[in-house]
């Protein structure tokens, strides 16, 4: 004799393969033997084919709602279940696909959009470059120098007080090209 769990372990299963649910609380290990001879020969019948798993109501219904989704109308009128469980499978197809074609528009336009607010931020940046006064002597682009103040990149002023060889220093390293006068 099965056990009281593997009764209701074998009750739920044969009803979950059905689509089903059961309710086993407070069923004794009778009235769970019971439940489980009626869904196995439920089960038995549907394997035969003398009885559809499938509600029609249900499918037409299923088949409805997702030709809603696409905003199309679908005729269910005197179609088997065979026919529709084939419909709600292609309609299924075509949800994805509308589903996947939306995100994309949605990413195309999500990336358009940053690339404008980039666009503005680099026009920007190029209007304050373009409007700044740089400095009477500065670090060429791409240069750096260490001096007294510590190390200078480009576009540090730099002064002649910041070079041991004072002025001197400051014009031979703006004939090397290390610093541009401003």
């Amino acid at each position: 004799m099965a056990s009281k769990a593997d009764l209701i372990r074998a009750a739920n299963a044969i009803a979950a393969k059905l689509g089903k649910s059961v309710d086993t609380s407070g069923k004794t290990n009778a009235q769970l033997q019971t439940l489980v001879s009626e869904l196995r020969a439920e089960a038995d019948a549907v394997i035969s084919g003398s009885i559809s798993s499938n509600d029609t109501a249900g499918l037409v219904a299923e088949a409805k709602g997702l030709a809603d989704e696409l905003g199309t109308e679908v005729a269910t009128d005197n179609l088997s279940d065979d026919e529709l469980s084939e419909l709600i499978g292609n309609l299924k197809v075509g949800v994805d696909e509308k589903a996947k074609a939306d995100a994309n528009e949605a990413g195309v336009e999500a990336a358009a959009e940053a690339k404008e607010k980039s666009d503005a931020v680099a026009s920007q940046k190029v209007k304050d470059v373009a409007n700044e006064k740089k400095p009477p002597f500065y670090i060429a682009d791409g240069r750096s120098l260490v001096c007294l103040p510590g190390v200078l990149g480009p576009g540090d002023e730099i002064k002649p007080t910041d070079l041991p060889g004072g002025r001197e220093a400051l014009m031979l390293h703006v004939k090397t090209g290390l610093v541009c006068e401003g």
